[in-house]
């Protein structure tokens, strides 16, 4: 039996070595790095929402990455949270392996506790040699050593849903902070005169949007036009153009209340009547697609569309 104890510690031992860097210990420094960048994370959004706020007022017109990317103060807000995003997708891929090779390593030294186990319960009572109390003293410290690799695969599940999203999410993360900045950004030079929400980059980025819509409809239904049922590419181009023409009905809808709710206001803010007249051009938009998309899908024949058409 003494052969036996021999191998079963000399196994064990080859074991501690092996997985000797695999510990809990390195498991929560990469956790304590993870929370740090978190906080770093959380530093730059808020950075980059006033960042984001501060270049609209400063005059960036659309809500296109790249129009606010040429600002600086933005420019260098953003590169600072992808620099993040970056550095978060390389750290959580080093914890999860470190929590990967942990699991493991764990179910190798399990099964030589197993093994180490059954030698002692047969030899219980039987054998009483310092081999098997040397074996014993060295199961139990193999035993702590899967204790501490499998608490270390387990840091695998203290990341959050933020943390592990953050990557697939980055673009709308930006793209919310946009739309926040043309909701709540004022315009110095506009606001004492024409109400915040007709003011001159509000209404110009809302004509930008309605002629792109407009074009959108009109495109799809030239082509609609020159289809003939049954054609599958009648669908696309319906539903597309019906997602469009929506658009552009809701816009001109929310322009039109807003002259509405500040008449008196554009009156003697806008005796010329320059802000109803783009207006009336955006409602003009509307009309032509509108007029043009229903003689389109007349034409081909009834056709899905999109829910609030």
């Amino acid at each position: 039996m003494a052969d036996d104890w021999t191998k079963l510690i000399a196994d064990a031992r080859k074991l501690e070595v092996k997985y000797k860097d695999l510990t809990l210990d390195d498991g929560k420094t990469l956790w304590k790095a993870l929370q740090a960048r978190d906080k770093s994370m959380e530093t730059h959004e808020k950075a980059l929402q006033k960042a984001t706020l501060a270049a609209y007022e400063a005059g960036v017109g659309s809500k296109k990455l790249a129009e606010f990317m040429k600002d600086k103060g933005f420019a260098a807000a953003y590169k600072l949270l992808d620099a993040d995003r970056t550095l978060l997708g390389s750290e959580l891929k080093l914890l999860e392996a470190h929590c990967d090779k942990c699991k493991a390593a764990a179910r190798v030294v399990e099964d030589h506790i197993s093994d180490m186990d059954r030698a002692l319960v047969a030899s219980k009572g039987k054998d009483k040699s310092a081999e098997r109390s040397a074996a014993k003293k060295v199961r139990d410290g193999l035993y702590e050593r899967f204790n501490d690799m499998n608490a270390a695969s387990n840091l695998r599940y203290l990341p959050d849903k933020y943390m592990t999203g953050f990557d697939a999410t980055f673009d709308k993360i930006v793209e919310h902070l946009i739309t926040e900045a043309f909701k709540k950004g004022k315009d110095p030079a506009d606001v004492a005169e024409i109400p915040q929400p007709l003011a001159e980059k509000k209404l110009h980025t809302a004509v930008k949007e309605a002629t792109e819509w407009h074009k959108t409809v009109m495109t799809c239904a030239e082509k609609l036009t020159a289809l003939m049922p049954p054609n599958p590419q009648i669908e696309v181009f319906s539903t597309k153009a019906w997602a469009a023409h929506n658009d552009l009905r809701d816009k001109t809808s929310e322009f039109e209340a807003l002259v509405r709710k500040f008449k008196k206001e554009l009156a003697e803010a806008d005796p010329k009547g320059e802000v109803a007249a783009k207006i009336k051009g955006i409602a003009k938009l509307y009309d032509e697609a509108h007029a043009a998309l229903i003689k389109a899908d007349s034409k081909v024949g009834k056709v899905l569309r999109p829910q609030g058409s």
